[in-house]
């Protein structure tokens, strides 16, 4: 079958950067609709369906054209006159009027003395008979001689001579933003390319008429309909439910699928869309018992279909093949694209390797993206992914701006030196309609700084969905999102610049593995990641997440002096990315190797198995020729007797929190013994998910208060033992659903009486022991500076012990961190999983100490930094870490609706801004605005611009004067008036109009 792409595109189309801007007016006026037309009449009046005009008397109406308009005007009268066109003193048509009422038409062009002019038309009786006037219809339309898209009359209007100025290309769209909308003026967001989510001709035509740039993006779900009529092709749970957003369902990529889509994208080329991009090709860990997918893992591996809770060899295959699908579906999707309509571009949009792996989603990136058929990739990273729950410093909660850097981190990784376009998405607004507009802007803010922290990347996605964004959110939060477009396209077009921060030398590998270890019989632990990666990126550390599976290719790893690896979550592709680390470590690389116990290390499928190795590590150390040995230590659980229960709401269901109250428990026994408590709370029907939800807890002891507090306090904080999952809502109540579960302890000096007082609600249980809950081990130093390291959540310990080592860690009299030195480099054997950092209290400072020291002997200064900061041409965009810094210059605040100009900006802790950066600006000049300026006149006296927005959204432009009273006059593309808000500070002005997708003009001049 072959296709045919009506509408050519290529790398090296030039892209205009708005839609053609040629003024045309049109203007019918008839007996009944003549107010603001009609301005003087002598010997006329009104009769019925017409104007009279009697012997030697005239009718005057009068029209705002713009200079050099050609003019078709039709007359509809009958009688015996005249018609006269002028504009001031100048005579531009004459006409005689004689017979019966015809529609007579003339064309006439505009003076161009000024840029706006009144055309009067002025219809006459003769001296013996009079005229009978029924319409006058008005079409003027803008010339553009130079061919450039911009009509001669908007140049004049603009105080320049025709064909002058001339519009901004680009060779390459640099923003985009994806809607399921037909074409508004208030969707009308001015960037260089629009990504529909549909492929009705209709609407991409509408789409493309507005000037845009067209991809077309598509997904793999369906709703309702085709998920009753095909079942077996759902993805579906173990226990029957199928996989589904509301009434949207997840897909198994059928043939019927495949087919389906690529019907879609076909009708969308022909429609003249430029580019397709399947997105979100999403198969769930969770799903796999559908029964399309038992008939593909029988074709795969030759055996009968195996539950993937089964056994981890059943998960590997399962997960493994279902990345595998989707790999092959984009690949056949893009291929055919490729092969009948080679000039379109070819795209694919997916969240991060770090985000599918923590939410279960199975995805190959490498296998993917690094294949040449794919040009494009949109990363999709927003406000949902990055307020992930995660733990750090022993505390379960949001980290948006580190998430987001540690997740456009590993897209960069992954593309980094390849002849990829990286896209970078970020969303104002959440897929969860009930948050709060400050957390949204701060989940924007914090994912727009991360995205703006790569040089590399100089595409953006600004936005998904502005049907629910525009017209629905107030003004000024309107106004700024347009602001960040607006300075998204700026910094996209400056040079590259560098990223000053703390270290940057060091980098922590991920693979698409990742992927295949996150479903049952045993959910690998990708918090492990988190514990070392986390608190570098908040201490200003640029920590580079880098691909395993490319570290075959040659000087892929050349930036890089010491590495992070953990095969507790991940397992190598092959032989060879073992020797390409081993190389690597020789030529004087150091590798760090943490963890050691991993259940899939067993996998009969394991390549390091087939080898003779028990684990990949083994394997790795082989070809190092380092002899070391391994041992895992599992620490010991209480039992479920070491658990007195002495509490639970009761034993039906409580899906609400209508059940809150305060209960209290005697402790007496406890305190008379002057034992060490610990207090468990747990929720007893994890399948409901409303579980204990704690807002108070108050411990007495003899009339004495031990301890008081509120959850997401410091003082629950030192209490706090461990943490397994549970979550502080808005009200800042700790809630632990389904399998999650916290424990505090309390130490009870001797007494007489002791009680535990708690405000609890929804499901809970609460129990009480003098053990903890799994065995705490302390972990030695053998150098004053390196931290101690305390386990307690369950972790389990690996001891390693090798020749020609140095120990840098004991537990008992057995080395537990040991550092080899290996070639110019070396490797460092750690056997504490990264998690144990993520779920200490102290986890986070301990984890830098224990980095800084590898560091050193990896010959490298290890540093933080106060802040992030990117100098891309004029724009800065800065993020705050640890401490209080002051960026030195001037800026205009791009994230504050009123453009302020800021003068040597204080950045506090864990604050982003975009800032433009105006030491030196001239005057009469527009320093930054939320409207895209199409066309500019820039002069030391008077300035003009041609700005464009979407309606309904304020427009505002903050502009450098050196006069106190300027004089800023706003016109529509017409040259019609259009009020504007003038603001006066300090040598600049802020100014406020109502925007136009179809242009305003705004005039600067000094004034008096």
């Amino acid at each position: 079958m072959k296709w045919t792409l009506l509408t050519a595109v290529g790398a090296c189309i030039l892209i205009a950067s708005a839609p053609a801007q040629k003024a045309q007016i049109q203007r019918t006026v008839k007996p009944d609709s003549e107010s603001g037309f009609f301005v003087k009449g002598d010997r006329s009046a009104l009769a019925g369906d017409r104007r009279t005009v009697n012997p030697n008397g005239r009718a005057i109406y009068q029209f705002r054209l713009l200079s050099g308009m050609d003019v078709q005007m039709s007359v509809t009268a009958g009688g015996k006159g005249a018609v006269k066109v002028v504009s001031g003193s100048q005579t531009l048509l004459n006409r005689a009027i004689e017979g019966a009422v015809l529609s007579r038409t003339y064309t006439f062009r505009v003076p161009t003395t000024t840029p706006v002019q009144v055309v009067q038309v002025i219809l006459e009786g003769s001296r013996t008979a009079g005229l009978a006037i029924y319409a006058i219809d008005i079409k003027a339309t803008d010339r553009d001689d130079d061919g450039d898209g911009i009509g001669d009359a908007v140049e004049r209007l603009l105080g320049a001579q025709a064909n002058a100025l001339k519009p901004a290309r680009f060779t390459e769209p640099r923003t985009t933003y994806q809607t399921g909308a037909a074409y508004e003026p208030k969707l009308d967001l001015q960037t260089d390319a629009v990504m529909v989510y549909s492929a009705d001709p209709a609407r991409i035509t509408g789409w493309q008429n507005a000037g845009y740039f067209i991809q077309t993006m598509g997904g793999f779900r369906d709703y309702t309909p085709y998920a009753e009529a095909n079942p077996t092709h759902v993805q579906t749970r173990q226990n029957g439910d199928l996989m589904r957003i509301e009434s949207s369902y997840y897909l198994a990529p059928t043939a019927d699928r495949l087919e389906t889509n690529l019907n879609y994208y076909r009708s969308a080329l022909r429609a003249g869309s430029k580019a397709i991009c399947p997105e979100e090709p999403e198969y769930w860990a969770q799903a796999g018992y559908e029964e399309w997918f038992k008939g593909a893992y029988r074709e795969q591996y030759g055996i009968d279909w195996q539950p993937p809770h089964d056994s981890i060899s059943s998960r590997w295959r399962a997960d493994r093949l279902k990345a595998q699908l989707m790999t092959g579906t984009i690949h056949s999707l893009l291929t055919e694209v490729q092969v009948n309509a080679a000039q379109a571009r070819r795209m694919v949009a997916v969240h991060s390797p770090i985000n599918y792996a923590m939410w279960g989603i199975c995805f190959a990136h490498h296998q993917t993206l690094l294949n040449p058929i794919v040009q494009e990739v949109i990363g999709q990273v927003w406000s949902d992914t990055a307020r992930t729950r995660v733990p750090y410093a022993g505390v379960w909660g949001e980290h948006p701006f580190a998430m987001a850097f540690l997740e456009y981190a590993s897209l960069v990784g992954l593309l980094r030196d390849t002849d990829k376009s990286l896209w970078f998405l970020m969303d104002p607004l959440s897929d969860v309609s009930t948050l709060e507009l400050s957390a949204l802007q701060r989940y924007y803010f914090d994912t727009l700084a991360a995205a703006t922290l790569f040089p590399e990347v100089k595409r953006y996605e600004v936005l998904p969905w502005p049907e629910r964004i525009f017209g629905r959110v107030p003004p000024d939060y309107a106004s700024v999102i347009l602001s960040v477009t607006r300075a998204l396209e700026g910094i996209a077009s400056s040079p590259a610049g560098s990223l000053d921060a703390g270290i940057p030398d060091i980098g922590i590998l991920f693979s698409d593995s990742m992927v295949y270890q996150r479903g049952e019989p045993h959910v690998s632990h990708l918090e492990d990641l988190l514990g070392y990666s986390l608190p570098l990126i908040k201490a200003g550390v640029p920590l580079q997440v880098v691909s395993l599976d490319r570290v075959t290719e040659s000087n892929y790893l050349r930036r890089l002096r010491l590495l992070m690896l953990s095969y507790d979550y991940q397992k190598p592709p092959s032989e060879a990315t073992h020797e390409a680390l081993a190389n690597w470590i020789r030529n004087g690389g150091w590798l760090v190797v943490t963890g050691g116990s991993d259940p899939y290390n067993a996998l009969p499928e394991g390549w390091w198995r087939r080898d003779g190795a028990q684990t990949p590590l083994n394997d790795l150390l082989r070809r190092l020729e380092v002899r070391a040995t391994a041992e895992t230590l599992q620490p010991e659980v209480a039992t479920e007797n070491a658990w007195k229960t002495v509490g639970q709401h009761e034993n039906v269901r409580q899906e609400n929190a209508f059940n809150r109250r305060r209960v209290q428990f005697d402790l007496t026994e406890y305190a008379q013994a002057g034992k060490t408590i610990y207090v468990k709370f747990r929720d007893p029907f994890p399948d409901t998910g409303w579980g204990p939800l704690v807002s108070q807890v108050r411990l007495e002891l003899d009339s004495r208060t031990l301890a008081a507090f509120s959850p997401g306090t410091s003082a629950e904080r030192q209490v706090m033992f461990v943490d397994q999952g549970s979550l502080l809502n808005n009200q800042n109540a700790r809630y632990a659903d389904g399998g999650s579960w916290f424990v505090y302890r309390f130490a009870l000096p001797r007494g007489n009486r002791a009680s535990l007082n708690v405000e609890i609600a929804q499901e809970w249980q609460i129990q009480i022991s003098t053990v903890p809950p799994y065995e705490e081990l302390n972990l030695t130093p053998t150098r004053n500076d390196l931290p101690k390291i305390r386990m307690r959540n369950g972790e389990p310990l690996t001891l390693y012990q090798a020749e020609r080592s140095e120990p840098l860690y004991t537990y008992g009299d057995k080395p537990v961190g040991v550092s080899v030195r290996v070639g110019s480099g070396g490797i460092v054997l750690m056997g504490v999983p990264g998690r144990t950092f993520a779920l200490d209290t102290q986890g986070a400072d301990k984890a830098r100490a224990w980095i800084q020291n590898v560091a050193g002997r990896a010959g490298l200064r290890y540093r933080e930094r106060s802040r992030f900061l990117l100098q891309r041409g004029d724009w800065t965009v800065a993020y705050g870490t640890t401490r209080t810094t002051t960026l030195r210059g001037a800026y205009i605040d791009v994230l504050d609706p009123k453009l302020p100009i800021v003068r040597d900006y204080i950045l506090n802790p864990d604050t982003p801004r975009v800032l433009k950066r105006i030491d030196s600006p001239k005057p009469l000049r527009v320093l930054h605005t939320n409207a895209r300026i199409v066309l500019s006149n820039e002069g030391n006296t008077q300035c003009a611009y041609l700005l464009k927005g979407p309606s309904g959204t304020p427009g505002i432009a903050r502009i450098a004067t050196d006069s106190r009273r300027p004089v800023i006059e706003a016109l529509d593309a017409n040259g019609n008036p259009v009020p504007v808000n003038v603001e006066a500070e300090a040598r600049s002005v802020l100014v406020r109009w109502n925007m136009n997708p179809d242009g305003t003009v705004l005039r600067i001049s000094n004034g008096k």
